[in-house]
């Protein structure tokens, strides 16, 4: 079975972001952002809203490639805590309404061979990010809590990125030179859950 990172892969392979006339490559030669994914701005860390036509939707726009694919990562994370399914996921994330949903569903499963009623949390994550349960607080990749989700500011969890500070009323100020510290915190708290 494929994990998070095929999800990624195949939802920038069936968004085609390469295309001259897909959102992404219009942002790069018109703003110079990135949007791999083609995700709708929802206050996403980083991101800065992108408006293409006048009156339309502001998409989410990144500095570099690797940013948009990290907020691909972040939405998929989020909505594995939310209880998603992968076609649960693509019904959200490629609504009918804009999408042949349908086909992008049997696409994503046979390209990642990923079941589409497989729970997202059950999807291993090998970057480490959030793997199952639900509710209250979230841990972040670094190991140390965050209240608020970094996709679209809502509570209930999140993930924080300890390369690359957080910016925005919802995320607590970190002190990079204890970044080494929370790691080395959130590393034993694994190790302590792998023994027990």
């Amino acid at each position: 079975m494929g994990t998070i990172e095929d999800i990624i892969n195949a939802i920038i392979r069936q968004e085609d972001p390469n295309n001259p006339q897909a959102v992404h490559s219009r942002m790069v030669t018109q703003f110079g952002k990135y949007d791999p994914g083609h995700l709708v701005y929802a206050g996403q860390r980083g991101a800065s809203p992108i408006v293409l036509s006048t009156g339309g939707r502001s998409w989410a726009g990144w500095n570099s490639w690797q940013e948009g694919v990290q907020g691909i990562r972040n939405q998929i994370r989020l909505d594995a805590r939310r209880g998603h399914t992968l076609e649960s996921f693509i019904h959200k994330y490629a609504p009918v309404s804009e999408n042949p949903t349908s086909v992008y569903v049997a696409n994503v499963e046979a390209w990642t061979g990923i079941p589409r009623g497989t729970s997202l949390s059950q999807v291993a994550d090998p970057l480490g990010g959030y793997q199952g349960g639900g509710g209250g607080p979230g841990w972040g990749e670094a190991g140390w809590p965050v209240d608020v989700d970094p996709a679209d500011g809502s509570g209930g969890g999140g993930w924080m990125d300890p390369y690359q500070p957080s910016e925005g009323p919802w995320f607590p100020e970190v002190d990079e030179s204890q970044i080494p510290a929370m790691a080395a915190v959130g590393a034993g708290i694994l190790l302590l859950a792998l023994l027990a």
